[in-house]
């Protein structure tokens, strides 16, 4: 199972909000985390073991008009509706 993509603009928040500080704010992009995803699909590829893509799943549900405030409560961590994304992939 693969990260989910993030939402930049509420991550930050919150990290402003927890004084995280300035030097890691910017590894909550998802151009980072696409690297680790990218990283997982081919592991799981050269393993022969199946993948759940929650980056991809996220990715076309935001594209296709979901919210992205629907899918995560805090810019990382999913809701109940980012949760069924993942589970409908």
């Amino acid at each position: 199972m693969t990260p989910s993509t993030v939402d930049p603009e509420t991550a930050s928040a919150w990290e402003r909000k927890l004084d995280v500080p300035v030097a890691l704010r910017s590894l909550r992009l998802p151009e980072n985390t696409l690297k680790y995803v990218e990283a997982c699909v081919e592991v799981g590829r050269q393993m022969e073991i199946p993948v759940i893509d929650c980056f991809a799943a996220h990715t076309r549900a935001m594209k296709g008009g979901v919210d992205v405030g629907h899918l995560f409560s805090d810019g990382v961590h999913y809701t109940a509706a980012g949760y069924n994304v993942s589970f409908d992939r």
